[in-house]
């Protein structure tokens, strides 16, 4: 009996903390696993790998934190935010470096050197790139050594140095033989043939091309396959033999197009009519559009009599011929086939009859879909419907009640949404056009307003409410997959589509929003935006203080004093507009709600640049933080980068949630040039934490100073926001 109630004691005493660890570790596995699952989905990712370093952080797992830390890394590295991975690759490198963590610092130097080498930043790839080989030289570890001379000969094909590209990749490719790395093998021999297509040697360039796509079409190697067929056409055509170039001449479809299954869409096989002087069996593009498997296949033809007498130098009645071979063809093959009437418009103006002929020679192929295109994007919302009308009113009399019409035009005379929209007005049911307007030139008809006007403008069934909410997270969506930024005054998708600036406007959609805004926002996925600036009157002031949480009921009669202020400050230089986390704090300060969470006592920054190594930052800080002084010190990427890592270990043992804010964005603008390097900078900072963005600036004849202040504002904005949640 006394053994057992022994044994129960033990049991009560010991295994809380070793059930705790097993825990810890159960879930840190499950999260990591997580991360590795997503290694190819960059945002689960990022989520994940944040997730991860909250984790480790919590429970103090050193090499949790390091690992997070190179995985958040590597997932913006793979969305192309190249400034925001290397901070958190800088980061884990200063933790390896604190436990001497030598594989992890030189897996971090080759994250490094291929970052910086993807933004241009050649001679710091060159430092990291060779500190790799040295390293692993002197170690003799194969395969990264190998991998680094490759990497080495692509940096210097990137500084167009041809020689010194070569002498690494031949070591590389030496150094890969009797190893069964067979996909950079692949990649090898596909580099050492483009240096010696730059050099002139086609012969000795085809045979490593030809040997490079051999190897990856027997291991399935499906990436490589364009890049090869590419310049295995270039190659051929430079040593004129014309039948082997066109065998490399078509890329293969990496993924059937009839194995995916769409809800509403369908994929589209683009191209154009047979050639001339061919048959459709013997055109190459014409086989490609029925290998791809798409359901639907667009093809354009010949409208203007310049472009098929001039440019392609055929006959009229050829290009007719080759249009109504074409469909008639491809519909042979059960496939939905569309014909885009190329240059119509610019076509009927020279020579309507003739333009005319081309629409009867697709409709006799057997397409039942005409799209008129302007392609030159030079016509007319008038001359788009007198021609449009046109085109329908010749086909009325043939009896083709299922034969529509569609319309795609382009912005080069800003007309293209306009034109899209008087088409549809006229008669056309479908609309080509691209999401934000992205095209050649100057673009194409921008979806995200063709939509909405067609949807709440004209009532046409194109989309439901429901999916009209979706619009705005698609533009973002598209916008950063294209690595393009978004445009402010972007119709109905825009951050300024439904801002408000003037104190008139301001003070009449307080009382009736219709008064300035021509659809609720919400609709399109948007919000209304009210902006504080010299334009500003009190009611902008009173609109901005109660959507900010700033309190100023007790006293409106501030608001004429924060006016005031904030046009002062704008003359100064300030624009608050795009810093609304700062706009908060100031109104914060002109009405003595402000608590500041640490004061600035000193700062000091150097700078320093050896022959090989990238500039070196360190920034030196005290501040007070309530009856505390704190002196810290840290490196950084630049100088603000070491202001940033100093001020956030100061704060960071008292506020510990600092460690959830990350700069999103930094950007430095002069506000007048007539003083050259004395002119005044305004420096505007973009922060996030888990669930919140916010902007912050600062303005100075230093740019560090003006950085600081902007950096400063940023953490009491965000220790505010935290001390708010608390409260409630």
């Amino acid at each position: 009996m006394l053994k057992k109630i022994l044994f129960g004691l033990i049991l009560c005493f010991l295994p809380f903390s070793s059930f705790s660890q097993d825990s810890t570790r159960i879930e840190f596995k499950r999260i990591d696993a997580l991360c590795r699952k997503h290694l190819r989905t960059p945002d689960s990712l990022l989520f994940y790998s944040q997730k991860l370093l909250k984790f480790s952080k919590e429970h103090n797992l050193d090499f949790g934190k390091k690992k997070a830390l190179r995985s958040i890394g590597s997932a913006y590295s793979r969305l192309r935010n190249f400034q925001k991975a290397n901070q958190y690759y800088y980061k884990a490198l200063n933790s390896a470096k604190l436990s001497n963590d030598k594989r992890l610092e030189y897996i971090l130097f080759n994250d490094l050197a291929l970052n910086h080498r993807a933004t241009s930043y050649l001679d710091s790839a060159f430092y990291y790139f060779r500190k790799l080989i040295y390293h692993y030289e002197q170690t003799q570890e194969k395969l990264p050594l190998n991998m680094t001379y490759m990497n080495m000969g692509i940096t210097f094909l990137h500084k167009s140095k041809i020689d010194s590209a070569e002498i690494y990749l031949i070591k590389s490719a030496k150094g890969f033989k009797g190893m069964n790395n067979f996909r950079f093998i692949s990649n090898n021999m596909s580099l050492l043939g483009e240096i010696y297509y730059q050099k002139g040697d086609y012969k000795k360039a085809l045979i490593y091309a030809d040997s490079s796509q051999n190897l990856s079409e027997k291991i399935k190697y499906r990436t490589n396959y364009s890049r090869n067929y590419n310049l295995l056409a270039r190659i051929h055509e430079k040593l004129k033999n014309e039948g082997e170039s066109k065998k490399y001449s078509k890329l293969e479809f990496t993924s059937k197009p009839k194995n995916i299954d769409f809800k509403n869409a369908k994929i589209v096989a683009f191209g154009a009519t047979r050639r001339q002087g061919k048959t459709c069996e013997e055109d190459a593009n014409i086989k490609a559009l029925i290998e791809s498997a798409a359901p639907v296949i667009t093809i354009f033809g010949k409208s203007w009599d310049l472009h098929v007498e001039d440019i392609m130098e055929n006959t009229r009645d050829e290009n007719l011929v080759m249009i109504h071979e074409s469909v008639e063809y491809l519909l042979s093959y059960n496939r939905e086939v569309i014909y885009d009437a190329e240059h119509f418009f610019d076509g009927y103006k020279a020579n309507p009859d003739y333009a005319l002929k081309t629409l009867e020679a697709a409709v006799e192929g057997g397409t039942r879909c005409l799209v008129l295109c302007d392609t030159n994007g030079g016509s007319m919302p008038c001359e788009i419907e007198d021609i449009t009308k046109a085109a329908m009113d010749h086909f009325k009399e043939k009896n083709l009640p299922d034969l529509i019409f569609g319309i795609h035009t382009h912005n080069d005379c800003a007309m293209a949404v306009a034109n899209s929209i008087q088409a549809v007005h006229s008669g056309a049911t479908m609309v080509q056009g691209t999401i934000n307007g992205y095209g050649e030139r100057c673009g194409n008809a921008d979806l995200t307003s063709v939509i909405p006007i067609l949807a709440l403008k004209m009532n046409r069934e194109c989309m439901g409410l429901e999916n009209l909410e979706k619009l705005l997270n698609l533009s973002r969506f598209i916008s950063e997959t294209a690595n393009v930024p978004p445009m402010n005054s972007r119709p109905f998708v825009g951050k300024s589509a439904f801002a408000h600036k003037g104190g008139v406007h301001v003070s009449a959609i307080m009382k009736n929003p219709r008064a300035y805004e021509h659809i609720d926002p919400q609709i399109v996925g948007n919000k209304r935006r009210v902006i504080v600036s010299e334009q500003s009157g009190k009611s902008n002031i009173l609109y901005k203080a109660k959507e900010l949480g700033v309190d100023l009921e007790n006293d409106v009669s501030n608001g004429r004093g924060i006016v005031h202020s904030i046009k002062e400050l704008e003359n100064y230089g300030y624009e608050f507009d795009a810093a609304e986390g700062s706009l908060k704090l100031i109104m914060e300060k002109l009405t003595d709600q402000f608590v500041p969470h640490f004061e600035l006592i000193s700062f000091r920054v150097t700078v320093e640049k050896d022959m090989e190594r990238p500039c070196y930052s360190h920034a030196m800080i005290k501040i007070k933080v309530g009856n505390t002084d704190e002196i810290t010190s840290a490196e950084g990427e630049g100088p603000v980068s070491a202001l940033d890592n100093a001020l956030r270990k100061a704060l960071a043992t008292i506020y510990p949630k600092v460690n959830d804010m990350h700069l999103v964005d930094f950007k430095v603008r002069v506000i007048d040039g007539m003083d050259g390097t004395d002119a005044k900078v305004r420096v505007l900072i973009e922060s996030r934490d888990e669930n919140n963005i916010f902007s912050t600036i600062g303005v100075s004849e230093d740019i560090i100073e003006a950085s600081w202040q902007a950096l400063a504002d940023s953490f009491q904005y965000k220790l505010s926001l935290d001390s708010k949640d608390k409260v409630n």
